[in-house]
């Protein structure tokens, strides 16, 4: 079965850690999903104000949900699938650093691998830089930097998830209880996940609504328009 990466914000990855996230959801683009029976055709769109869900097999076999939607412009129905499925194996990319304990590497036969390290995630710290660096040393030439989790490799993640459920909704359908699936907590949510909590909400539904516009607004994604999204439930896999 093959692996996939996924990324995760330094909130998400602590949530997902304290066993508060079981949820996860994704704007519905070419990068997540294909279209009848293979990737998603370059300069296709589609007109989601046509789109309609439907339950069936996908052209691997996975049983699950997909949707029926238009192109614009167009009269012809494709069916838009999403690559994640049931039983899938996922591995979180998170915000991360690679620090020597030694010594440095000889460049000439050695990686930054080969000596003896250790791994750090941001998330544990929330600290500037890593490797107990204070955070008023930006003017030192030698500090050291934070990976973004984009450039995380498979053997540097410590988290490891498997698909229990796959859907397609429109974020707005999301509930109070899929709220606090996705980690959401209530008035503590604001300070851990860097936005301003609505103190006079006692709605995690709220909550969810402003993360999500932190996140996607800037993306085109904002709650407002609605977007499609594929809902990946999971479980962390404990060794």
């Amino acid at each position: 079965m093959k692996e996939h990466g996924i990324i995760f914000q330094g909130w998400g990855v602590r949530a997902i850690l304290d066993d508060r996230k079981t949820h996860t959801r994704r704007v519905i683009t070419p990068h997540n999903s294909f279209v009848d029976g293979g990737p998603w055709p370059k300069g296709w769109k589609f007109d989601w104000s046509t789109a309609y869900v439907d339950q069936g097999p996908s052209p691997a076999g996975n049983p699950g949900p997909y949707l029926h939607a238009d192109l614009i412009g167009g009269d012809t129905t494709h069916r838009i699938y999403s690559r994640y499925y049931i039983g899938q194996i996922l591995w979180v990319r998170e915000t991360w650093a690679l620090i020597w304990t030694e010594y440095e590497a000889d460049w000439e036969s050695q990686t930054d691998w080969d000596v003896p390290h250790r791994i750090e995630y941001k998330a544990d710290s929330g600290a500037k830089y890593p490797g107990d660096w204070p955070d008023d040393s930006s003017d030192d030439p030698d500090y050291p930097k934070w990976s973004p989790s984009i450039h995380m490799p498979r053997k540097a993640s410590r988290i490891t998830l498997e698909i229990t459920d796959v859907r397609v909704e429109r974020v707005q359908e999301i509930s109070e209880e899929n709220a606090i699936a996705e980690g959401m907590q209530g008035d503590i949510y604001g300070e851990d996940m860097g936005i301003s909590p609505r103190v006079d909400s006692h709605s995690v539904r709220i909550n969810f609504m402003d993360l999500w516009d932190s996140i996607n607004l800037k993306r085109g994604y904002g709650w407002d328009t609605n977007p499609w999204v594929w809902v990946i439930s999971f479980k962390r896999q404990v060794a």
